[in-house]
């Protein structure tokens, strides 16, 4: 990855003075030719984050930060030699160790924000989108013979089977990885939300869900901030839509846990449960 940031950002004429984050979403402070802090961020080559995707994404993130929405303004979307990447103003702060009641509390009022915040997407392709990904999930079944994956994959399978596409809103944002590590905060506050190139119109419940089940089994958040989500999740999501996205989120992570990281596998499974529970 750093061969790749280092290429594109001499072809740039920018300079990379360190990493700020790891992995395939690596984020990295630069100088900018007027010497200017910002973020450069090389994409992983996936359908989901060409170009025109992404550009979609910046377009979204701009909707809401003409809303007051603390995320990272962008200033450049652009591809060299087939790797997208983007340049985004540098925002002071640090990624929290937990996720404490204040700072859930003006996270999900920040959520809320994202209803109704884009423009509706069509005949409802998000939903079915969602639903044609769990049911992917079956390509799973040759990479185990675990019996806990499996009944997973199973119940993941059966909800995706019942799900009714017309039962999810889709004039949302959707952020796609909305939990703590995608946060960051200052003086007490938030002071940005980032890691948005992933957004697309849809129904932000996905981002409630995915935020909750990974407070209460990742983070093991303190019982007052699960309490809060959970709240806010029953109070805005029925089962008919729950479940449906906790069967796109486990089957997700199922693949995460059994080809990038077999050593999460537990966690995985552990959030899993919550997921696809019945339980209202």
């Amino acid at each position: 990855m750093t061969e790749r940031v280092n290429h594109i950002a001499d072809s740039l004429d920018l300079q990379v003075v360190e990493q700020l984050a790891g992995g395939y979403f690596g984020a990295f402070h630069i100088h900018t030719t007027a010497g200017a802090c910002a973020v450069l961020k090389v994409l992983p080559a996936w359908p989901e984050l060409a170009l025109d995707k992404v550009q979609c994404a910046v377009g979204l993130v701009a909707l809401l930060r003409e809303r007051g929405y603390p995320a990272p303004r962008y200033l450049d979307v652009g591809v060299v030699d087939a790797d997208v990447y983007t340049v985004q103003e540098y925002l002071s702060g640090s990624v929290p160790d937990r996720l404490t009641p204040t700072t859930a509390s003006e996270l999900v009022r920040l959520w809320r924000t994202h209803e109704g915040a884009a423009p509706p997407v069509a005949d409802n392709q998000w939903g079915r989108a969602l639903i044609a990904r769990v049911q992917r999930g079956e390509e799973l079944r040759s990479a185990t013979n675990d019996p806990q994956v499996l009944a997973v994959l199973d119940r993941a399978l059966e909800v995706a089977a019942a799900a009714d596409p017309e039962v999810f809103r889709v004039g949302d944002i959707v952020h796609g990885d909305f939990h703590l590590g995608n946060l960051l905060v200052r003086d007490g506050g938030i002071a940005a939300v980032f890691d948005w190139e992933g957004a697309r119109a849809g129904d932000s419940r996905a981002d409630l869900l995915r935020m909750y089940a990974v407070a209460a089994t990742w983070e093991r958040a303190d019982s007052e901030v699960v309490a809060l989500l959970r709240k806010e999740l029953d109070d805005t999501t029925p089962p008919d839509v729950r479940l449906p996205i906790g069967a796109e989120i486990a089957v997700e992570h199922l693949r995460y846990g059994l080809f990038a990281r077999p050593s999460e596998l537990g966690w995985v499974l552990r959030e899993a449960r919550i997921l696809l529970s019945e339980a209202e």
